[in-house]
C-alpha cells in the first residue's frame, strides 16, 4: 500500500479532482478545468462554512447569482448570454480552492493569488471575460452577488434587514 505521504513534495501543488483531472494550484490549465468537477463539488460545498439555519451550497448560490444577473441584465438592457455564464461561473474557483469565508480570506493574500489564477483558468476554459477586462459585467455580477447575499444574510443566515444594511455599507466603503 502506498504511503499517502509519498503525494507530497513536488506534487504538493497539485490533486486529483472528481473526475481523475490532475489540478495544479501553481499553474491552473484551463483543459483541466471540467464543468462535471465544478458541478459536483460546487454542490455539496457549504457556503458560510455551514453556519446557516439550513444546509445551502456554492451551487445554489451561483444559480440565484445568474438568475440576478438576468433581471439586471433586463432591468439595464444590457449584456449578453456570455455574462449568464459568467455570474453562474463567478464562484466557480471555489470547487477547487473551497470556499474560505471572506474573514479569513482576507488574512490569506497568498490564497487570494491561487484563487485569481483558478478563476482566471475558468474563464479561460469556458471562453468568458476575466475580471477587468468588461467592467459593465463585473459591475453587474457584483450587484447581482449583493443581491444574492442580502436573502442570504436575512434569510439563511436568520439575520436581520437592518443588520444587512450595515454590512453592504461596510462593504462598499472598501
Amino acid at each position: 500500500m502506498t504511503d499517502p505521504r509519498a503525494y507530497t513534495g513536488s506534487r504538493s501543488h497539485t490533486f486529483t479532482t472528481f473526475t481523475g483531472k490532475s489540478f495544479s494550484f501553481l499553474d491552473p490549465d484551463p483543459a483541466t478545468v471540467c464543468l462535471e468537477d465544478i458541478a459536483h463539488s460546487a454542490s455539496i460545498t457549504p457556503r458560510y462554512n455551514g453556519h446557516l439555519l439550513r444546509p445551502y451550497s456554492v451551487a445554489q448560490h451561483s444559480v440565484y447569482v445568474m438568475q440576478q444577473m438576468a433581471l439586471l441584465m433586463e432591468e439595464t438592457g444590457r449584456g449578453n448570454p456570455r455574462w449568464l455564464l459568467a455570474a453562474l461561473l463567478h464562484d466557480a474557483a471555489e470547487a477547487y480552492t473551497g470556499d474560505i469565508i471572506s474573514p479569513l480570506k482576507a488574512l490569506l493574500p497568498e490564497f487570494q493569488v491561487i484563487e485569481a489564477r483558478v478563476h482566471l483558468a475558468v474563464c479561460r476554459h469556458f471562453n468568458i471575460p476575466e475580471p477587468g477586462v468588461v467592467p459593465e459585467m463585473d459591475d453587474l455580477i457584483h450587484e447581482a452577488d449583493m443581491r444574492v447575499f442580502a436573502g442570504e444574510w436575512v434569510y439563511l443566515a436568520g439575520r436581520g434587514q437592518e443588520s444587512f444594511a450595515n454590512i453592504r455599507k461596510a462593504l462598499e466603503q472598501d
